[in-house]
């Protein structure tokens, strides 16, 4: 139940600390200032960043950076990025320019920290951390689960940045900040470290409870768990057939 609802929890955050600024980012761009074909540009920046993300992450991972080291400081950088985001909405009118140039390179920013970290971890994470036994209905769940998040933050960005609806424009960001502290807060204490763990080692420290920032550290051997456990069922078969063998001498 652990494995399924961390995991859940990990394909959430991607709808609720992505703010879907990413999907509107050409139509926010212009909202936010930018004219011509300047907001088409940083939007196919902000895209071009996304298709090499996964790369890099990928790279992370093979220097031995950990799945929750890595996961952590996304979205400790999304988060500063949004709220960075929500306060040039206070920038005055008449420095409106460089408020709007600003807008458009902190979602650049915004993209490198979502697609090197959260944005390709995630989806390492909700496989590595979900039994073998239930892996199937833990992913699919997950899956459910993110699309239900999703439902939601389609339908709220839109009124978000349109300025005939709430028109927020970059105070969105400070929404967007705020739901990216509380998933922040939620892994810190909820996500395991998966990296260098064999698949029954990661479902013995969920069995034991171990807590997630222990995971790395926790010292455990399933071999010899496993045999200890073989042996224990092989006693009972053993003593049997020693009372038969002196039954019959």
């Amino acid at each position: 139940m652990q494995c399924r609802c961390r995991c859940s929890h990990c394909k959430c955050t991607h709808a609720y600390d992505r703010n879907t600024f990413s999907n509107y980012s050409t139509y926010f761009f212009n909202q936010a200032g930018l004219t011509g074909t300047v907001a088409y540009d940083f939007a196919l920046g902000q895209y071009g960043l996304n298709t090499v993300g996964a790369f890099v992450a990928w790279g992370f991972m093979a220097w031995g950076v950990g799945r929750r080291t890595l996961f952590l400081c996304g979205l400790t950088g999304l988060f500063v990025t949004l709220l960075t985001l929500g306060f040039i909405g206070l920038v005055p009118e008449e420095h409106k320019k460089a408020a709007s140039m600003a807008t458009g390179s902190l979602m650049l920013v915004w993209a490198m920290f979502y697609q090197f970290s959260v944005g390709s971890i995630a989806f390492s994470l909700v496989a590595e951390l979900s039994t073998r036994r239930l892996q199937v209905k833990t992913v699919a769940l997950s899956r459910i689960a993110y699309n239900i998040a999703a439902i939601v933050v389609n339908v709220l960005t839109p009124y978000m940045i349109n300025p005939t609806a709430w028109n927020w424009g970059n105070y969105a960001g400070f929404f967007w900040a705020g739901t990216c502290f509380c998933v922040l807060v939620y892994h810190y204490f909820r996500l395991p470290e998966p990296s260098g763990r064999s698949f029954a080692e990661i479902d013995l420290l969920f069995e034991r409870g171990v807590s997630a920032r222990k995971f790395k550290s926790t010292d455990i051997n399933a071999f010899d768990v496993a045999l200890r456990h073989q042996v224990a069922a092989d006693k009972p078969e053993t003593h049997h057939l020693e009372t038969a063998r002196t039954a019959t001498a």
